[in-house]
């Protein structure tokens, strides 16, 4: 659909909208009270250039409250991502809720953490269930099959439906992934989230990085949208 002109605003306030003749659209506004602007993005990080592949998904995840930065001025993309930030990240995008009444069934979440509201209701919801013996380990980064598996059953708990855009040709490296991530992987890749490293590598036991957890947050939810 083109406009041919601007839109005029005619004498009861009502927007006049001139419509080219191949239009198959009408648009009917009410009341026009001014006109609005997208507040352009004013990047905080000096360490997130425009020029960094990551750079549109790390404005992303900070224009949605997703991802504040390490620093005042730091995102540090290529730092690795703890199991603290995976969750806590969720949690926000979940509408941070109460957890009142919840239990904290980790002995390393300690009450007050920036993180610790956010391990529990991930708990709660099956989101995440540790490693076991009452440890939830916060502050270790996350692998790249944890961080996949943690994305998928949190799309589970939110009922969302993922897209099928490509076909699953299989990692070089398959064999190496833990049971309990591969059809995460799958899925994920289907859907167009994640992507591989060269040589056909998905590196399930490489460290994720905060670049890429802030493109694969991007891919997620957009394309559930």
């Amino acid at each position: 659909m083109e406009f041919r002109a601007a839109a005029r605003i005619g004498s009861d306030g009502n927007a006049l909208l001139p419509f080219s003749r191949a239009s198959q659209y009408a648009i009917v506004i009410d009341e026009v009270r001014h006109e609005e602007t997208a507040t352009p993005w004013v990047n905080p990080f000096a360490d997130v250039r425009e020029s960094d592949w990551f750079f549109d998904s790390v404005r992303y995840a900070h224009q949605n409250g997703l991802m504040g930065g390490t620093g005042a001025t730091t995102f540090s993309p290529n730092s690795p991502l703890t199991r603290g930030m995976v969750v806590t990240v969720l949690y926000r995008h979940a509408g941070s809720p109460s957890v009142a009444g919840q239990t904290n069934p980790f002995n390393d979440v300690p009450a007050g953490e920036w993180y610790t509201n956010a391990v529990i209701w991930a708990a709660a919801n099956s989101i995440v269930s540790g490693y076991g013996n009452g440890r939830y380990g916060p502050n270790d980064n996350i692998t790249r099959q944890d961080l996949t598996a943690i994305l998928n059953r949190y799309a589970n708990f939110m009922d969302m439906t993922l897209p099928l855009i490509r076909a699953y040709p299989g990692f070089n490296d398959d064999a190496d992934v833990a049971d309990y991530a591969k059809d995460a992987i799958e899925r994920f890749f289907r859907a167009g989230i994640v992507n591989g490293k060269p040589g056909n590598q998905f590196d399930p036991r490489g460290n994720a990085t905060r670049a890429e957890f802030a493109t694969m947050m991007r891919n997620f939810l957009e394309s559930v949208e």
